[in-house]
């Protein structure tokens, strides 16, 4: 099982939103450098639920 996709894309724009925040309001840098790397890390979680998901459809295909 995985994680719920409506979960990761509202901490995707959680991130994007608090990230624009960041940069409009000449935060110190590390926040804008954190935010963009929280933004990055909500992809590689996309990734790996697409790659697992595709992986388990495959298993059961063969195991039918």
């Amino acid at each position: 099982k995985s994680l719920s996709m409506i979960l990761v894309t509202t901490w995707l724009v959680g991130d994007l939103f608090k990230t624009y925040y960041f940069v409009i309001t000449s935060a110190p840098l590390q926040m804008t450098f954190c935010g963009i790397f929280q933004i990055m890390i909500d992809f590689l979680v996309f990734g790996q639920i697409f790659h697992y998901n595709s992986s388990r459809v495959s298993i059961e295909e063969k195991s039918d």
